[in-house]
């Protein structure tokens, strides 16, 4: 291994968290000009993992200079470094794309909402406005973040649905400016979300989609406008993203990808999520 490589530590999570901080690492490689090496190689069951793993070598157990920090850290720090949001980065350094997987039932180029349930569809919404205030000014003035004092000053930052009001605030305005285009929505729990967002379903004609993961991760990352969530799976998306315009509820992990600071060069919209 190279004296000045250095060595990320894949998550155990699912797909998304990994991404988040595999790319952030990948990035902070090609910004620093230094090797990348990863401990070790799991099975690599999405095909959108693998250009991330082409741009490293797998770690062989000799000593490294560098270790990368954590899943948050590994983004803000970066961002403070070259003074630019990750995604306008990734852009101009990678090609990530999509392949359209065989069977759609859907057209693409639509308003796409992503809502995350699975095992946080009970979390008590929140805004998130103060832990993005908070993490942004980490960024912008190079500060350390301390995940535990941001909740003690700032309340939770958890994982957890969007709220209908929220949703209604932001499709009121997409809706009027493209208002030939459909309004789908993707989620886990399909059930759940019927019946969460029945009023703005009824008001806006919303279509429920949820197939498999890459027919979900394809729905949005072809939107012409997509409503993000509070889910690595959707920052993913991001990444990949071919449409016009995104929204984003207040969460740090956005704020940390250098969105809502000095540094976006985005176009993307947050909005506070109750």
């Amino acid at each position: 291994m190279e004296s000045n490589g250095i060595l990320s530590y894949l998550r155990p999570d699912r797909t998304g968290a990994k991404f988040y901080k595999l790319i952030s690492d990948v990035l902070y490689s090609i910004a620093h000009n230094k090797k990348l090496y990863i401990d070790r190689k799991p099975k690599i069951e999405i095909p959108l993992l693998q250009p991330l793993f082409n741009r490293a070598e797998m770690f062989t157990g000799q000593n490294v200079s560098m270790e990368l920090p954590g899943i948050i850290a590994s983004s803000y720090r970066l961002v403070q470094d070259i003074k630019l949001d990750l995604v306008t980065y990734s852009k101009q350094n990678l090609n990530l794309n999509v392949k359209e997987p065989s069977q759609i039932d859907f057209e693409t180029g639509q308003i796409v909402i992503h809502v995350r349930n699975g095992d946080v569809v009970n979390e008590p919404m929140h805004d998130g406005f103060k832990c993005h205030e908070y993490c942004k000014q980490i960024v912008e003035d190079g500060l350390v973040w301390r995940r535990q004092h941001m909740i003690k000053t700032c309340g939770p930052d958890v994982q957890c649905p969007t709220s209908e009001p929220a949703l209604d605030r932001v499709l009121s305005k997409i809706c009027s400016k493209y208002p030939e285009k459909e309004v789908h929505l993707v989620s886990q729990d399909k059930d759940i979300s019927l019946e969460r967002y029945v009023n703005i379903t009824k008001k806006y004609n919303i279509k429920f989609f949820s197939s498999s993961f890459d027919i979900d991760f394809y729905h949005l990352v072809t939107a012409d406008v997509l409503i993000g969530s509070r889910s690595t799976y959707c920052i993913m998306a991001l990444y990949h993203f071919t449409g016009k315009e995104f929204f984003y509820p207040y969460w740090s992990m956005y704020t940390c990808l250098g969105l809502g600071t000095i540094y976006d060069q985005t176009n993307y919209q947050p909005f506070k999520n109750i």
